[in-house]
């Protein structure tokens, strides 16, 4: 259940990263104090479902860490330029 919900936590941070979360600067100083100006993934953001599929490598049991976070970019990226024939490179991605 800790890896289910690893990774549900990485698809959920990574939308709210790629729609929303962006850090600014003013004259180096940070803009964003916290979550009341820095916008994250809220729940009625979130999937209705998100599955996950555990395989049985048959290696020793390790730890999680948060693995779930590097493919959720490649994945939200690639499937956004399927859609659009655009290839974004920055964050957040301003649609439309």
């Amino acid at each position: 259940m800790g890896v289910e919900n690893q990774i549900e936590s990485a698809v959920n941070f990574v939308i709210g990263y790629t729609k929303y979360s962006e850090i600014t600067l003013t004259n180096g100083a940070v803009d964003q104090n916290n979550f009341y100006d820095y916008e994250v993934n809220r729940l009625k953001d979130a999937p209705d479902s998100i599955k996950v599929e555990i395989i049985n490598s048959g290696e020793k049991i390790g730890g999680i860490g948060e693995v779930g976070v590097p493919p959720m970019f490649a994945a939200i990226i690639n499937a956004l330029a399927d859609v659009t024939g655009k290839r974004y490179t920055k964050f957040p991605i301003k649609l439309g």
